[in-house]
């Protein structure tokens, strides 16, 4: 739900600027953009300058006009590539609801938080507290697990200290050469495992989803009563699992020739 807290004016005023082009005036001069915000110019320079330093604006010396810089691409590249992967999934997932008969949920990792961006429900009645939307942190269960596993070291490393996880395998004392040595076996296997790590009597498996630059872009988890959790039943879900990860990662653009 939306806070009723004011919004920050600077913040406003910025977004009046880069609010400001469009695809009929991508390139504006100081003059244009006063008359579009209705900022005075010494107001604009100073939202400005930030910008650009920042790479959100950049400046044309030959035409002393102001265009939308290389950040924005960035990030509207982020957010197509996450509307991408939710137009694939409901077509996976409804195999995987069909065929694993267990939960399933997949997440990303965004600005230090876990979101779930797809669940499917089983019959169990497993209570997980788990909805479209659910903002984790980025060490929240097997998604946690799994995102954490295929970061950089030093980035996994500063969300695990920022983030420590509560509870380990069970235990509230871990030690950060454990946790690497589970993210290692989390690449080496393709998948992570969790028994009763989160939730009582809850386990499961996860994996990873990669895209065509062989980038962890999100996470599948597969969660079931830990007393289905038997030797058959969680082969067959590493089985199936594997492959409706792969299956969506290659709707990604991931083949194993694209691997770097």
């Amino acid at each position: 739900m939306p806070s009723t807290i004011a919004g920050n004016k600077s913040i406003e005023k910025a977004l009046l600027v880069l609010n400001a082009f469009s695809v009929t005036q991508p390139k504006l001069g100081i003059q244009q953009l006063e008359n579009i915000t209705n900022l005075p110019r010494a107001t604009l320079y100073r939202i400005i300058n930030p910008l650009l330093k920042n790479k959100y604006l950049q400046f044309d010396k030959v035409t002393e006009k102001y265009f939308l810089g290389i950040k924005i691409f960035e990030r509207a590249g982020i957010v197509k590539r996450g509307l991408e992967l939710t137009k694939v999934l409901p077509y996976h997932l409804d195999w995987g609801e069909e065929e694993i008969k267990h939960t399933l949920t997949v997440g990303i990792l965004r600005a230090e938080r876990i979101i779930q961006i797809d669940i499917r429900e089983s019959l169990e009645g497993l209570k997980i507290g788990t909805y479209i939307g659910k903002i984790s942190q980025p060490t929240y269960g097997l998604l946690g697990k799994v995102m954490l596993a295929y970061q950089d070291k030093g980035k996994a490393l500063e969300l695990l200290t920022k983030y420590p996880p509560p509870k380990w395998n069970g235990n509230p004392e871990y030690s950060l050469d454990d946790i690497f040595a589970t993210y290692e076996m989390v690449r080496q296997n393709g998948y992570a495992t969790s028994f009763n790590d989160l939730y009582e009597e809850i386990s499961g498996v996860a994996f990873p989803i990669f895209n065509h630059r062989h980038d962890c872009i999100a996470a599948l988890a597969i969660l079931l009563p830990t007393t289905k959790f038997k030797d058959a039943e969680k082969s067959r879900c590493i089985k199936l699992g594997k492959r409706l990860a792969n299956n969506i990662s290659n709707d990604m653009g991931y083949t194993e020739q694209s691997k770097i």
